[in-house]
């Protein structure tokens, strides 16, 4: 939308100074000015339409469909506003969406008679608001949602008599508000005590933040408590909710954080709590759920963290704990699943890090255990699975460090359990090793042909483990972060085809490992930070392998490779594919300090040198065209990287690295000693993290013709002072160039 102002008189005397008319010629001439200044205006609206907006007083408008004018916006310093009724000799009939949002000076409003909308957080978080006037005889029927939400210092509103319309919790966060106000005329709504209700008093639907009362009993007329209505209302400590209430609303008692206990009257008919409708109750120390209640929305009670006790009453219909529902409720001791739930949702008991008993009741239906549903509940020691269980995801106990045992009612046709482990009910696939075990080893049984993701994920206390030859698949992260792991013993016969992603990634412990001939692929990360592995060998069937596969294998100085594979090759304990035209891996071990890539390579894989913190330098052959640019930021050793002459694409000066043009720097080596740096006058762009941890370097001076810096360019260079040519920083320079904040000198050499 274009925004103009109408100054006609203005233009027409610029007009008549500009053409130097004679006072005989000024009539005839002011005419035609008039017209043209008319045809304009028409031209104008005809063209912009009803969405036009202007400006006049500070005020900006905009013309609606009915002809009248919605005020939009305001730009003055005026802290008292009385808002115009009209403008252009037309009313004023709405305040816009967000029209005097986030405007802190204004203390007080007046809002003429003839507004008949305010729009959703049209006063939003102003904050030193603290008066709100409607003048007599006003027509306002709608308020939005949000409209006052954060004015946090004003304490009381009357609301006209003609609204019929109040959107979602208007008054939010008004931390000073004690009581809204109604026009004993308004045939919509009605206010007790300062609490706004419908007319007939069903609904409640706001209770001021900031009344003072500490507890607050619900009238029996109520069923239903609005969305937000107790929103941050931090000094209410007991409600009482009668049984009348059937509904309780999305985030109705969110973030109340004094309140301790809440009561539901005897013979409640709560049917619904919804989302997060008692979340960040901090204070809240326990809770009795109606047996009369259905349906518990998302995160209900989440990051109640003073919640020691739940309690579903006798005979409860509840049907589902949804997803997040006690996320976050460290105190939780324990909870019964009343019998009818059937689904526990996607983090539903979540880092409930006391939580140490969880019982079902007799006769449970529950069919479903979704993902990370107790994770991170440290003090559980043992669950029994119900007999109609037929779903448990992969992480649903993951990082609960007491489990000791998994227990499966012998009836469920689904599940089974064997000392404490978790399988299906043939015993084909091996589902959850409980991590609380102390046993030091495990032979997985004869039967199982699959383990699951994260099956033995975080099993620190285990130090050797042997796998049948049945097992054909290892999941993701099975035996992850498995710190205590010295020894993996592969029966002979093994028919194990792939390692999956980080399946033995963080086992730190672990030394030597065979791969079965079996395997054929090793996916990404499968060995990533086995910081203790020193050597590894490839078999020849493996044809398709990752080359993060090893990535951060501190100790790792080999990478052999079977001598009938066909896919796969090694030299001097490097790996690359057979025609050795891609490098894929070079061991982080490796104690040379230098190495001279094989000419004929083409590229070099992504992080094939991450962390090879002994080489000081690199030689490039002239056949390299394609690697990732960054490839040895993370090499802190590295002093220099060499280019044989005769390549077509890299060049290096001095050890760092450049384009053939040296338009572009890609690399500056972190371990290169010198403290000052000059970039060359030929340099137009400075690749990202081109000079990443590069802690010797105290000045670098960029000169003029750079236009472009990448990402991260100087991110961790604890000593440097940036000497720049430009007088600020150019508009293609990286938002995140300099993201470690070293200072810059601007304008140097001018």
């Amino acid at each position: 939308m274009r925004t103009f102002k109408f100054a006609s008189r203005f233009l027409e005397l610029e007009y008549w100074t500009q053409s130097k008319l004679t006072e005989e010629e000024y009539p005839m001439k002011r005419i035609v000015f008039g017209l043209i200044i008319l045809l304009s205006s028409i031209v104008l609206i005809g063209c912009e339409g009803k969405s036009t907006e202007e400006s006049a007083d500070n005020y900006t408008y905009q013309l609606k469909l009915d002809d009248s004018y919605e005020v939009t916006g305001y730009s003055g310093t005026h802290t008292n506003l009385i808002i115009p009724s009209t403008y252009m000799g037309k009313t004023v009939t709405s305040i816009g969406n967000e029209a005097f949002a986030r405007i802190s000076s204004i203390t007080s409003v007046m809002i003429p008679s003839g507004i008949i909308s305010i729009g959703n957080s049209a006063f939003s978080n102003c904050t030193g608001l603290t008066s709100i006037t409607f003048e007599p005889e006003s027509q306002l029927t709608s308020i939005g949602r949000s409209a006052f939400n954060n004015c946090s210092n004003l304490s009381s509103v009357t609301i006209p008599a003609n609204v019929a319309n109040i959107g979602t919790n208007p008054f939010t966060f008004c931390d000073s508000l004690v009581a809204i106000d109604i026009d004993e005329n308004n045939a919509y709504y009605v206010s007790i005590d300062g609490v706004l209700f419908n007319k007939d008093i069903t609904q409640l639907l706001s209770y001021p933040a900031g009344k003072q009362e500490s507890g607050y009993e619900v009238p029996l007329s109520v069923t239903s408590i609005d969305t937000n209505a107790f929103y941050s209302c931090s000094g209410l400590t007991s409600i009482t909710i009668s049984s009348s209430v059937i509904h309780i609303g999305n985030s109705a008692f969110y973030m109340c954080t004094g309140l301790t206990g809440v009561i539901f009257e005897a013979g409640s008919q709560l049917t619904s709590m919804g989302d997060s409708a008692f979340s960040s109750c901090s204070q809240l120390s326990s809770m009795t759920i109606p047996s009369s209640v259905t349906s518990i929305g998302s995160s209900a009670f989440a990051n109640c963290s003073s919640l020691t006790s739940v309690t579903f009453e006798a005979g409860s219909q509840l049907m589902s704990i949804n997803l997040r529902t006690f996320y976050s409720c460290g105190s939780l001791a324990g909870v019964t699943i009343p019998s009818g739930v059937t689904i526990i949702g996607y983090a539903a008991f979540y880092d409930c890090t006391g939580l140490a008993s969880v019982t079902f009741e007799a006769g449970s239906q529950l069919t479903s255990i979704d993902r990370n549903a107790f994770m991170n509940c440290g003090n559980l020691s043992s669950i029994t699975i119900p007999v109609n269980v037929s779903e448990i995801q992969s992480d649903a106990f993951l990082f609960c460090e007491g489990l000791v045992n998994i227990d499966v009612e012998d009836d469920n046709a689904n599940y089974t359990s064997v000392n404490g482990v978790l399988f299906n009910k043939d015993m084909t696939h091996l589902l959850l090793y409980p991590i609380g075990k102390t046993a030091s080893s495990y032979e997985i049984p004869s039967s199982v042909t699959s383990i699951d993701w994260y099956a033995f994920y975080n099993c620190s206390r285990l130090t050797s483990i042997s796998i049948p030859p049945n097992v054909n698949n290892i999941g993701y992260a099975a035996f992850s972060k498995c710190t205590g792991l010295t020894s993996i013993t592969f029966e002979p016969g093994s028919q194990l085809t792939s390692i999956d992603v980080g399946v033995f990634k963080y086992c730190t412990s672990l030394s030597s490992f065979t791969i079965p001939p079996s395997v054929t692929s090793i996916d990404l990360s499968a060995f990533a930070n086995c910081s203790s592995l020193t050597t590894i060998t490839i078999p020849s069937n493996v044809t398709s392998l990752k080359a993060s596969a090893f990535a951060d294998c501190s100790s790792l100085v080999s990478i052999n490779v079977d001598e009938d594979n066909a896919d796969y090759v090694s030299v001097d304990g490097v790996l690359f594919d057979i025609e050795m035209t891609r490098l894929l891996s070079y061991p982080a071990g490796k104690q040379d300090s230098s190495y001279q890539i094989p000419e004929g390579v083409t590229s070099i894989e992504n992080q094939a040198f991450k962390n090879c913190n002994h080489l000081t330098s690199v030689t490039l052959p002239s056949s390299l065209i394609a690697m990732n640019r960054q490839e040895f930021r993370l090499c802190s050793g590295l002093v220099s990287v060499e280019v044989e002459e005769d390549n077509s694409v890299f060049v290096a000066v001095d050890g760092i690295l450049f384009n053939k043009d040296m338009t572009t720097l890609y690399f500056y080596p972190p371990g290169k000693q010198d403290s000052s740096y000059q970039i060359p006058a030929t340099v137009t762009r400075i690749d990202r993290y081109a000079f990443f941890n590069c802690g010797n370097l105290t000045s670098v001076t960029i000169p003029a013709a750079v236009s472009d810096i990448g990402t991260f360019a100087f991110h961790n260079c604890g000593s440097l002072t940036i000497y720049a040519a430009a007088a600020s920083v150019p508009s293609g320079w990286d938002r995140y160039w300099n993201p470690s904040n070293r200072p810059v000198v601007w304008e140097y050499g001018s």
